[in-house]
């Protein structure tokens, strides 16, 4: 059984509460990521253009050369792992009150983007 669910610690732990009143052993995780993945990735991808884009005109100028048209991009990011480090691995048969304030850590996304500068 999946649940998601905006972070809502009340509901959060309200769920909790219920699954730990279960009369059977119940294995469970709590996993953060990210609700709009795009936006993140088009924000990732732009930043990753200026820096390579930068990194590659100080290289020219160190050359004494500049940059032309870009020849060609690679994306070579295989996975973007939006989950957060922040887990919880419960299990049901610790009865305890679950109240709780949950703040999950930054979800770090890295990409790697090969640029092919045409040099002038």
């Amino acid at each position: 059984l999946k649940v998601e669910f905006d972070l809502d610690n009340r509901k959060l732990s309200e769920i909790l509460e219920i699954v730990s009143g279960f009369n059977t052993t119940i294995r469970f995780d709590v996993e953060f990521t990210v609700k709009d993945t795009d936006s993140v990735i088009e924000a990732v991808l732009i930043d990753a253009t200026k820096n390579a884009t930068k990194k590659a005109n100080m290289i020219a100028k160190a050359w004494n050369v500049s940059l032309g048209n870009v020849l060609s991009i690679e994306n070579k990011t295989n996975d973007y792992g939006f989950l957060s480090a922040t887990r919880f691995n419960m299990d049901s048969n610790a009865k305890s009150s679950y109240r709780m304030n949950v703040e999950p850590e930054n979800i770090e996304v890295n990409e790697h983007l090969e640029f092919v500068f045409e040099i002038k």
